[in-house]
């Protein structure tokens, strides 16, 4: 395991290093005066101009430009907003905390109520309920999310004044997260629980499944005892990239609930083409997945000692 932990942290910092270089190319490839962006107005002087381009590093090569850019993140620094005129990494700062909120609220809502739902069909699979729930379930999967969060902000917020209209607080108080978070959460349980679903009846005829059930076991013993450490692995798959994708932030739902989170703050920066903070968001995004990955892998040896890494 350790030799394989050291592989995947080795090839984490050469994905990283992929996904720094190609968002750069990208971001600077595009047909932008940033000078302009930075200066804020499109009636700066040429001098105002020439002096933000050459203190900025913009009339240098893109390799060169990379390169002060690869010298700037060894030193934790991730540059300045062209649109706030703040640190990046201080605006993440800020930011990714909420989102890990929104985050944990959404994931634990998630499995709340996908993870049931899920024992509950396949315990009566081939059902009339069953058909049904597996039509609804696919009729939930392809809701957009922001037509969710839309109503749930409409009804619960406006008309009933049961949750804020928008804004965060932090926890204990959790009114501010909940219709952000259950907006996600609805969709995604859904497709947990399809997942729960179809992994319990194909492991329902396995030999240690039958044991269980001889030796006397309840069927809710034999279910959630002895089928659910090996029912779960698909889940924790999606799982970790589902959190590692609500680590990044929830772009739609954070706009639509004014959350403070990465969300938000990557549709600011993208309205403006602020490359400094857009590279930050992805920085952060793309190493919260890779990370999650790995994570997944090591959940997978501790829920079935049959996997193994070396």
């Amino acid at each position: 395991m350790a030799s394989y932990l050291v592989r995947r942290l080795a090839m984490l910092v050469v994905t990283m290093f992929a996904i720094i270089f190609v968002n750069f190319l990208i971001l600077h490839a595009l047909p932008i005066n940033y000078a302009k962006v930075i200066a804020g107005t499109n009636h700066a002087s040429p001098v105002t101009i020439a002096e933000i381009t050459r203190n900025y590093g913009l009339n240098l090569p893109i390799v060169a430009q990379f390169g002060l850019y690869l010298g700037q993140l060894a030193h934790l620094d991730l540059g300045y907003s062209y649109q706030f005129h703040l640190p990046v990494a201080q605006m993440l700062a800020q930011a990714v905390p909420h989102s890990i909120y929104l985050g944990v609220a959404a994931i634990v809502l998630e499995v709340a109520i996908g993870v049931p739902l899920g024992v509950f069909f396949a315990r009566r699979a081939g059902t009339w309920a069953d058909t049904a729930f597996v039509v609804l379930s696919l009729v939930s999967v392809s809701v957009p999310t922001f037509a969710v969060g839309s109503i749930f902000l409409y009804i619960f917020a406006y008309r009933l004044g049961w949750f804020p209209l928008g804004g965060s607080a932090p926890f204990p108080d959790i009114r501010y997260v909940v219709l952000p978070a259950l907006s996600y959460a609805l969709t995604s349980a859904a497709y947990d629980a399809r997942l729960v679903r179809q992994s319990l009846i194909e492991i329902a005829g396995e030999d240690y499944v039958r044991t269980a059930r001889a030796k006397g076991l309840s069927e809710a013993g034999v279910t959630w005892r002895h089928m659910m450490r090996n029912a779960l692995i698909p889940l924790v798959t999606y799982l970790g990239l589902d959190f590692a994708y609500l680590l990044g932030g929830l772009l739609v739902v954070e706009t639509i609930f004014d959350w403070p989170g990465l969300g938000a703050m990557t549709s600011s920066a993208i309205r403006v083409i602020d490359v400094p903070t857009i590279l930050g968001v992805v920085l952060f995004a793309s190493a919260a997945i890779v990370v999650m990955n790995l994570v997944v892998d090591v959940v997978y040896a501790l829920l079935d000692p049959r996997i193994t890494y070396s």
